[in-house]
């Protein structure tokens, strides 16, 4: 089981009974475990010190394994010129990890970060 606790940008993570801090490159915002596998940052939305497509999976030495897929790229096939900042991550009981930011809310493959489904909340 891995349990997570975060300040500021230092990433706690506690599996079995091996402790672990990452100091992470931003302020971290949320922070989940998704299958008890992947772990899953969302860093703070802070304007311009917060980096594009802000949600990152990493292992437990804090190696990003993907970060989040562009909206726009997945919608478009293109990148536009506009920064993307989530706000907020979940799972849900069918353990499908979620994403929201803008007016939508993405699900999202654990293993990748690509966007499979948008759903408009506006």
């Amino acid at each position: 089981m891995i349990n997570l606790s975060f300040q500021k940008n230092n990433l706690n993570i506690k599996r079995n009974e091996t402790c672990r801090t990452i100091a992470m490159d931003h302020e971290i915002g949320d922070a989940l475990v998704v299958g008890n596998q992947y772990i899953v940052v969302r860093f703070k939305a802070e304007g311009e010190k917060t980096p594009d497509r802000n949600i990152v999976c990493v292992n437990d030495v804090g190696e990003i394994l993907w970060r989040i897929q562009d909206p726009d790229e997945w919608r478009t096939g293109k990148k536009f010129f506009r920064r993307d900042l989530f706000v907020g991550i979940g799972v849900d009981k069918k353990e499908n990890f979620w994403a929201s930011g803008g007016e939508s809310t993405y699900r999202v493959d654990i293993k990748t970060g690509k966007i499979l489904e948008e759903i408009y909340t506006k």
